[in-house]
């Protein structure tokens, strides 16, 4: 992969969100080792942390310290590329990578159209057909395993709760006490539980990585987590994991193509996210553009041939434009004539393949 010198890329010995699914259907199945250790038990709880990379973790230890207490005899875990939410949340839930799943991005453009993939809102396909793949809960459904996930309501109809939790039951929860309140209830029930903290991965969004805001949701989450880890009795296993880590965006390490129309000769539009960039190009020009890409953004972003976006992401998807642009460093790639200053001005991003945004971990209680 000589384009993707430097990322960090897992090999397939490297512990993967894409074990998850897999190693607890094998565990309510019988199997007494699975990829990540032992699991058997009648009832496994799965929590995503959405955000907390390994690496942040590691650096902000003192204020996670429920979590850390098992993360520090673990090796980190790597997420998916693109290394963000959709994407990521699907391949836990499913086992398969977003070549597989087409859940590649933040957003996608077809038919002249942006939607993302967390809503499906302006999809011109419904997600029924978007994402091919079985889900876990499925799979266990067919064989009497129960599941459930506790949720916001909002998150109930959305494109990305039934592109990675077909089959499982869908519980309400509003608030952060009542979400604790009712996976406490659960944590003996059999079967399988999946809880969501999206908290920490808003507040990076919105203020920045270690920010004051972005602190204390990392301490409420790590205090509510570890209300459940003691809760938890020898014969129920917690599986913690995170979808991706998270990088600061400073505006000067910002390029936009408004400003730079060598980048923006003959590309149609941009979708994806700021750190892993879809590029629509004219019918023809895909070659050409890629190389003054290539040749300009030298030290500032990899962008992977189709072989190797396909070998990265287990399949290389049309979805995803003419190829991408992985942003290197704290780079972001906008395009200001087409997307919102929301998207473009965000403190804290994701999607690339640095050690900060690819190792999550995966952790085993």
């Amino acid at each position: 992969m000589t384009s993707l010198v430097g990322a960090c890329v897992p090999d397939a010995s490297s512990p993967h969100l894409s074990w998850v699914a897999p190693s607890i259907q094998q565990a309510f199945a019988g199997k007494i080792q699975t990829k990540l250790g032992s699991l058997h038990s009648e009832s496994i709880m799965l929590i995503m942390i959405d955000g907390l990379g390994f690496r942040l973790l590691e650096q902000y230890r003192g204020h996670a310290r429920n979590l850390w207490g098992i993360a520090k005899d673990t090796e980190p875990g790597y997420t998916c590329a693109p290394s963000t939410t959709a994407a990521a949340i699907t391949t836990t839930l499913t086992g398969y990578l977003p070549g597989a799943t087409n859940m590649v991005g933040y957003s996608a453009f077809m038919e002249g159209r942006y939607f993302d993939l967390i809503t499906f809102k302006q999809a011109p396909e419904l997600v029924e057909g978007w994402q091919p793949m079985p889900t876990l809960a499925e799979l266990l459904s067919a064989d009497g395993v129960p599941t459930r996930a506790v949720l916001p309501d909002a998150y109930h109809n959305s494109g990305l709760t039934h592109a990675a939790l077909r089959g499982a039951e869908l519980i309400g929860a509003e608030s952060p006490e009542e979400r604790v309140g009712k996976l406490s209830r659960l944590l003996s029930v059999p079967g399988l539980t999946y809880g969501y903290w999206s908290e920490v991965d808003h507040a990076g969004h919105l203020y920045g990585v270690g920010s004051d805001h972005w602190i204390a949701a990392l301490e409420e989450t790590d205090a509510q987590i570890g209300v459940l880890i003691r809760q938890a009795g020898e014969n129920h296993r917690i599986i913690i994991v995170a979808d991706h880590g998270m990088v600061n965006a400073p505006v000067e390490q910002r390029i936009d193509l408004l400003d730079h129309p060598q980048l923006a000769e003959n590309v149609i539009t941009l979708a994806g996210e700021p750190r892993a960039v879809h590029v629509h190009t004219l019918p023809g020009a895909a070659a050409s553009v890629r190389d003054i890409w290539a040749e300009y953004l030298d030290g500032k972003a990899w962008i992977p041939s189709f072989a190797e976006l396909a070998n990265l992401q287990g399949g290389a998807s049309s979805l995803q434009g003419s190829f991408v642009a992985y942003a290197k460093d704290q780079v972001t790639i906008v395009d200001s004539r087409c997307q919102s200053s929301a998207m473009i001005e965000m403190p804290g991003v994701h999607g690339s393949l640095t050690e900060t945004e690819m190792q999550v971990p995966i952790l085993v209680r």
